[in-house]
């Protein structure tokens, strides 16, 4: 990973990702503006076992706007949280500083735990029975 560290990738990545959202929006756009035609039933031209066919109809109307609320969720999450390259988001969340809290919370739970340990002589710490209790427990 360390050779993906450059600004190009960087640009690149938030590129593909501002691109590919606005296509798939005007994709949409463009798809759920075809009207249905009269009273002819359109097919797609394909027949399966002689007698069944797959109609052309447009997407229902609920489906397309279930659409356009994820394109809309996909750009609300790309300002909050990091997806555009080193972009950081509004919360500058990151999984390293995650992962530090979280270590730090359970060093917190466990440090009074572990304190009376952490000073016995490891002979010592060996023959104690509830030190090997809780070191069983850990694992």
């Amino acid at each position: 990973m360390s050779d993906f560290t450059g600004g190009f990738w960087s640009i690149y990545i938030s590129v593909i990702t501002i691109v590919s959202i606005i296509a798939c929006g005007v994709l949409l756009q463009v798809l759920s503006t075809r009207k249905v035609s009269g009273t002819e039933v359109e097919t797609t031209g394909h027949a399966w076992d002689e007698d069944l066919v797959e109609y052309n109809n447009p997407l229902p109307r609920w489906w397309i706007w279930l659409f356009y609320i994820t394109i809309l969720f996909s750009l609300v999450y790309l300002v909050l949280y990091p997806g555009l390259g080193t972009f950081g988001g509004s919360y500058q969340w990151t999984s390293k500083k995650q992962y530090e809290e979280e270590v730090a919370k359970a060093e917190a739970q466990s440090a009074p735990m572990y304190e009376k340990y952490a000073k016995t002589d490891l002979k010592q710490l060996a023959a104690d029975p509830a030190a090997l209790a809780i070191g069983r427990n850990c694992s």
